[in-house]
């Protein structure tokens, strides 16, 4: 596993991201957000500043320091389009490659739509639709279909210079705001016209200001969860945070505590292009992708064969990438997850769990002891929260749910009903049946192989009455593991009524 440095340059920002790449998997280990106005310097006078350039050295060089003592071996840096107006951008680059050795690559609009695409199809199972970013600058907007990009527009209107376009108007700010939303929505018709789209599109949204209607819709509605990707926003809950909005009196010296770093009246510039981008497509639904440019830039770095085609197993790729997070030195999890899938197979005529559970039961079996690796005791309730709190791809609120409490459900008597009531708008009692159930099937495939040798390579299954006779296929001896599992007997018939016997 080696490290590697991604360096980005946006049009005010400068980020450092410190990753651990092993093959086509890679996770985040730091990231590094310095705001400085580059962007502004060249729209306003098409050039950047001395001041600025010895600002973005200064940083850059600390960057440096990080790759030397965090051992990097390679390092990619990229800068988006805005840095091509500028008159100095060779010398600009010239100078920061003489004294840092960071080698920057100008993306065209192009690579940038493409960079934005990708972070956001690979994150989100939506086979087809129209995607949105709204950067600092630009607002980017992708039809695609089967995952395949058919066209896009770049509308040069983002969060700030929207912001910065009404900031002199002397006009309260809930004229302001009306009066932003029905600007964008006049750039847009200009930029897309009036194209009908059908009942099978689904929108979706990256970028900060969607990122921050996601925090403020979650506060308004008193939802349970604070996972960000996949969030689903109606037109009713758009309208409302709006509505929040226009009653606040924002300024660019604000920040909103614990929705945003960016200026406030970013945020609220960020909310009017998504209202109007929410009246121009008449969009009655809209999930927000955590992932926008940058997770596009590291997907094609990493795995560039996504710039072809994107992740066809998308939850997959996540799930092995949080994996190898938990993973011990003669770890089993991957003989433990083949006998879960066998399991579940063998006695789907008893739990009679529908397709909908597949992608629960795959996420809690390769989890399924992650807590060990933080604390022994209590580790049920820990591998709760890692998957809880783990960023999967193409996988919904509801099924992540699933997939935790089924994890605690090893141990039936950590689910505290509670707890469970507490995510009752997203849950039903059906899922309290099936996460009984997946958490038995579990607890059963790991005493099946708890002498990690995967003595035990398949089972056969037999339902005669009230009992349930599992014939074990075996490689050696597994007297030790069908001990283990006929002691489980009595937890089972609580949960499936049936009388278990492993032999």
């Amino acid at each position: 596993m080696g490290k590697v440095a991604v360096i980005q340059f946006e049009y005010s920002n400068l980020k450092f991201m410190l990753l651990e790449v092993s093959g086509t998997y890679f996770r985040i280990c730091d990231e590094i957000n310095e705001n400085l106005s580059l962007g502004s310097d060249i729209s306003k006078n098409g050039i950047i500043s001395v001041v600025n350039l010895s600002s973005a050295l200064k940083i850059l060089k600390m960057f440096r320091k990080l790759c030397d003592r965090n051992n990097v071996t390679k390092s990619f840096s990229v800068a988006t389009e805005i840095f091509k107006h500028a008159k100095n951008e060779k010398s600009f680059f010239e100078e920061i490659y003489n004294n840092t050795g960071f080698n920057f690559q100008i993306l065209s609009s192009e690579e940038q739509t493409r960079a934005i695409y990708s972070g956001i199809i690979n994150v989100m199972d939506c086979p087809k639709g129209v995607l949105f970013n709204i950067d600092n600058n630009i607002t980017t907007i992708v039809y695609y279909n089967r995952r395949n990009c058919l066209k896009s527009f770049v509308l040069n209107v983002g969060s700030l210079t929207l912001a910065e376009k009404f900031e002199n108007d002397k006009m309260p700010n809930k004229d302001k705001y009306n009066k932003m939303v029905e600007y964008v929505k006049e750039e847009l018709k200009k930029l897309i016209g009036n194209e009908p789209l059908d009942s099978e599109t689904s929108f979706l949204g990256g970028g900060n200001s969607f990122l921050n209607l996601g925090k403020l819709a979650r506060k308004a509605t008193h939802y349970p969860l604070e996972l960000e990707n996949n969030y689903h926003v109606t037109s009713q809950t758009m309208s409302s945070v709006y509505e929040f909005v226009l009653n606040l009196d924002l300024d660019k010296t604000m920040k909103l505590k614990g929705i945003s770093t960016e200026r406030a009246d970013m945020l609220a510039s960020g909310i009017c292009i998504i209202k109007a981008l929410f009246e121009t497509y008449n969009i009655e639904s809209l999930s927000i992708s955590s992932s926008g440019f940058k997770q596009g830039v590291i997907f094609n770095y990493v795995i560039p064969e996504v710039l072809d085609k994107p992740l066809s197993e998308m939850m997959a790729y996540s799930l092995e990438n949080i994996k190898m997070l938990y993973e011990g030195n003669n770890n089993n999890i991957n003989q433990v997850y083949l006998l879960t899938l066998i399991l579940f197979k063998q006695i789907k005529v008893l739990h009679k769990l529908s397709r909908a559970y597949v992608k629960p039961l795959k996420i809690a079996a390769t989890l399924f002891e992650s807590g060990k690796r933080i604390c022994f005791e209590n580790n049920t309730k820990i591998s709760f929260d890692v998957i809880l709190n783990s960023k999967f791809f193409g996988v919904s609120h509801k099924e992540i749910l699933i997939a935790a409490f089924a994890s605690l459900c090893q141990n039936p008597d950590d689910l505290n009903l509670n707890d469970w009531i507490r995510y009752k708008d997203i849950l039903s009692e059906e899922d309290l049946d099936a996460v009984r159930k997946i958490g038995m099937i579990i607890k059963l495939a790991d005493a099946l192989d708890k002498s990690k040798n995967s003595v035990v390579e398949d089972i056969n299954c037999d339902i005669l009455g009230d009992s349930v006779i599992l014939k074990t296929v075996v490689t050696g001896d597994a007297s030790f593991e069908i001990m283990l599992a006929n002691k489980i007997a009595p937890s089972f018939k609580k949960i499936f009524k049936k009388n278990l016997q492993v032999i």
